[in-house]
């Protein structure tokens, strides 16, 4: 969790740049509430919460008991003790916790917080917008998430290493399937939340779920219950965590197609929209009412939106595809390799198409164009393995596949 906008100066924070007994010092000297408040923030930042709590309530420090109570998950606690001080950034914080981003992004205007307004932007998946924030806050930290959610993990690490930022840089470990550099990374910090998501990587969904329950998350555990298969559970702890784009996964697992992308609607997530007009069988193959027809409509207005358009464009492709339309495909990647870090993933994709069209040569060039970084640590093996098994279809003789 960042520290408190209180503490934060361009460049790092505070207790990074001063000695903490000079900083209490201080505070000692302005002021016998105002040393509680620092003692206050300093166990805050070791997660001591308890403590911190006892410090904040001494001090009558209402943003802190409510930054607590935030780090605890009582989110009705944290935004009472906001509101009692008028504290927007503080209530943003809430409304980004209870994920309804349009309304954080409202109080982080209010407040003039442009690394909330990051945070926002970066919810309602507008990453350009996120950039330009995190940029003009000088966040580091959230320029190195918006990053990771591009699947460029190079420039994930590099400015999470800036700040030191242990969670970002076990998030990049994660994407990467380094397991014990995220274990490290995670434990260093006592990242209950990022543990979960390790061990949910690793498939041990038992101390998945223990995990998730101790800091009290539903979100996570809506996670775990989902990879144990058990829907009803899973819809229970994600409808509790108001969060949407969960809920899609488990209507999308039930094979609930239309609530599924209504979901997944309110979560600003087209592309598990386009990805769930493919998979909703009950649309049929033909005509334009098809699941095919439909995924590229919808995809190619989403695009044309501003909407995640590099990745929509993907989606479109591998839809246009399956319709049979390869050549529109192809055009379509290409329109999506033109945007900033995309040129990976339209190239794995360019590849699957042309391999599949028993176009081999090109579909060897476009599989060693993908670089390491720009795309998933799964995806870039993918590519890597069908560089490795390629020559052998080349006297197969086979016809065209009409899908993957």
């Amino acid at each position: 969790m960042k520290l408190p906008n209180i503490l934060k100066i361009k460049g790092g924070s505070l207790l990074r740049r001063f000695p903490i007994m000079a900083l209490i010092g201080w505070c000692a000297y302005a002021g016998m509430n105002n040393g509680e408040k620092a003692v206050g923030w300093i166990e805050f930042t070791k997660r001591d919460y308890d403590a911190a709590a006892e410090h904040f309530a001494s001090a009558g420090d209402q943003r802190g008991l409510g930054m607590v109570a935030l780090a605890r998950k009582r989110l009705d606690d944290a935004e009472r003790a906001f509101a009692a001080v008028g504290d927007q950034r503080g209530l943003g914080l809430v409304a980004h916790h209870r994920k309804n981003f349009a309304q954080a992004l409202n109080h982080f205007e209010q407040a003039g917080d442009d690394s909330g307004r990051g945070l926002a932007y970066l919810g309602l998946r507008r990453l350009d917008e996120a950039t330009e924030a995190f940029a003009k806050a000088n966040d580091w930290s959230g320029l190195g998430l918006v990053a990771l959610s591009r699947k460029d993990v190079p420039t994930a690490r590099a400015a999470f290493a800036k700040v030191n930022d242990h969670r970002g840089l076990g998030l990049c470990a994660l994407e990467e399937e380094d397991f014990a550099t995220a274990a490290a990374e995670f434990t260093s910090i006592a990242d209950q939340e990022g543990l979960c998501l390790l061990a949910l990587k690793q498939g041990l969904l038992d101390e998945a779920l223990r995990l998730a329950r101790e800091p009290n998350d539903a979100s996570l555990q809506g996670m775990v219950y989902l990879a144990m298969g058990d829907l009803p559970a899973a819809e229970r702890s994600f409808a509790a965590a108001n969060d949407a784009n969960g809920l899609g996964d488990v209507y999308s697992a039930g094979r609930r197609f239309a609530e599924a992308r209504a979901a997944f609607e309110q979560s600003h997530n087209p592309v598990k929209v386009i990805q769930s007009y493919r998979n909703d069988f009950t649309l049929g193959e033909e005509g334009e009412m098809s699941r095919h027809a439909q995924a590229i409509a919808y995809g190619l207005k989403a695009a044309a939106d501003g909407r995640m358009p590099a990745e929509c464009l993907c989606e479109v492709a591998d839809a246009q595809y399956h319709a049979g339309q390869p050549e529109a495909a192809l055009a379509t990647l290409e329109q999506a390799a033109r945007y900033p870090g995309a040129a990976s993933e339209a190239a794995l994709r360019r590849g699957r198409i042309l391999f599949y069209q028993r176009q081999y040569q090109a579909a060897r060039d476009a599989f060693a164009s993908v670089k390491p970084g720009e795309v998933s640590a799964i995806a870039y093996r993918a590519a890597t393995e069908s560089l490795e098994v390629l020559d052998r279809y080349r006297d197969l003789n086979l016809v065209s596949a009409p899908g993957f």
